[in-house]
């Protein structure tokens, strides 16, 4: 098998966060002072799984009791139907990541190109001029404290999720600290003023460059801060440094694929893992550092972006509720139900409705959307809302309650089957007089 730069980079940091051991077929990567982090303490793998029951016990007897996850990495082909489906009864889900390269031809091509486009005056999505901000190397004594606050800002979980993610954000945070004491990494800022609203770290492995933990303040998204910052500590490593290629590793499907590829970065490979999470899923409202991973989430869900728009549009719209599911540090899915009026002779009634539901295609038959949906409804209740309706599968929604709205006087303005239209009442009696035509926000209307 090709070695993969992602894998043997993450290896490389592996062994300053704690240790790597070699053995026959793979590698055993630990990370003891923090047991919870999925990818400090997980099985490097020379090839694709065949037998999971045999790594499942390889990583039982590496790790022991003390290490309650289970992680399993690989690079090149993902598992196939059979073995997929082997995984989630094994309660795995299953994760890629794109490995994408970046080489000094390809950043300058990418800036050619660029400034062509510039002449020409082309938009350039994401790519403004670095003027707005300063851009340069963290320094410990003076930067860190913001660097701290700007990594939770950055990230909603560390506030909203469990006690064992609170804790392992904790520590990986003291550890980026350590390397920069010690002169292991670099960590770049972007900084607005005397603010500081964008960050990077920077790991110098061998003859590679590796990214560590692309960040954008929530606020300060979409304004090309995070292209600016990569291609700033990029022309230094490949000026400076002398590195022949930088590796970053990437969503796979997710939006920050199309920027990385403006600034140069080639795909060159994919990794592919296997976790099992220890903690039970839970349901928490989305903040604003969750935007970036649901869109990705949605639109990795339905196969193209027309519901992850909505989501965008949706989210902010008052009386709405936006919530999404988590496990360990990892978003499986997502619900959205945003308010909607009722124009008829019937009473008037608090509605809503909800849509998108979407779940991670790997989480996918796990009871991640009914643990949205029935918490979503729960909380719909006690906010007030009197009825909630839905277009999808009576076999699915019916389970929870959800009957044909038709029968009682609703209609909608798209044209479903009747047997898809559904509603569900919040309060007894909600559906008696009620009937009416069902008038959704605007946004609904622009779905392709």
């Amino acid at each position: 098998m090709t070695p993969s730069d992602l894998l043997e980079t993450d290896a490389f940091i592996a062994g300053l966060l704690g240790c790597v051991e070699q053995h026959a077929g793979y590698r055993v990567v630990r990370t003891p002072d923090n047991p919870g982090f999925y990818f400090g303490n997980f099985l490097i793998l020379d090839a694709v799984p065949e037998d999971l029951g045999h790594w499942l016990q390889t990583f039982e007897e590496r790790f022991g009791p003390q290490i309650r996850h289970r992680c399993l990495s690989w690079a090149g082909e993902c598992l196939g139907e059979a073995s997929l489906a082997h995984a989630k009864e094994l309660q795995l889900v299953s994760d890629g990541t794109a490995e994408m390269c970046l080489t000094p031809d390809a950043l300058r091509s990418a800036e050619s190109a660029r400034q062509l486009r510039a002449t020409q005056h082309v938009k350039i999505e994401h790519a403004k001029d670095t003027d707005e901000w300063t851009i340069r190397p963290l320094e410990l004594q003076r930067d860190w404290e913001a660097s701290e606050a700007l990594a939770i800002e950055s990230d909603s979980a560390i506030a909203e999720g469990s006690e064992n993610y609170r804790l392992f954000s904790e520590r990986l945070l003291a550890a980026r600290k350590r390397w920069l004491e010690q002169g292991l990494a670099t960590w770049w800022g972007a900084f607005a003023g005397d603010k500081l609203v964008g960050q990077c770290g920077f790991v110098v492995c061998g003859e590679l460059g590796r990214y560590q933990a692309v960040e954008t303040h929530p606020a300060w998204r979409r304004r090309g801060i995070c292209y600016a910052l990569i291609s700033a500590v990029a022309r230094d490593a490949f000026e400076c440094l002398k590195l022949p290629r930088l590796i970053l590793a990437a969503e796979v499907d997710g939006p920050a694929l199309a920027l990385y590829s403006r600034i140069g970065f080639q795909e060159t490979g994919r990794t592919h893992s296997l976790m099992g999470h220890p903690e039970p899923m839970h349901v928490r409202e989305e903040q604003l550092g969750d935007h970036a991973g649901v869109r990705s989430l949605v639109r990795a869900a339905f196969g193209q972006p027309d519901e992850a728009n909505l989501v965008d549009r949706l989210r902010s719209t008052p009386g709405g509720l936006s919530l999404i599911a988590e496990q360990s540090n990892s978003t499986l899915g997502h619900i959205l139900f945003s308010k909607l009026r009722i124009e008829g002779p019937g009473a008037s009634r608090a509605a809503v409705a909800l849509a998108p539901l979407a779940v991670r295609p790997a989480a996918q038959g796990r009871g991640v959307g009914g643990l949205l949906v029935r918490e979503g409804i729960e909380r719909c209740k006690r906010a007030g809302h009197d009825l909630c309706v839905v277009v999808g599968s009576p076999d699915y929604y019916g389970r929870f309650g959800f009957e044909p709205a038709a029968p009682h006087g609703l209609t909608e303005p798209f044209g479903f089957p009747a047997e898809n239209f559904m509603v569900l009442e919040l309060v007894p009696g909600a559906l008696s007089d009620c009937a009416g035509v069902l008038v959704y926000d605007p946004a609904f209307h622009e779905l392709g």
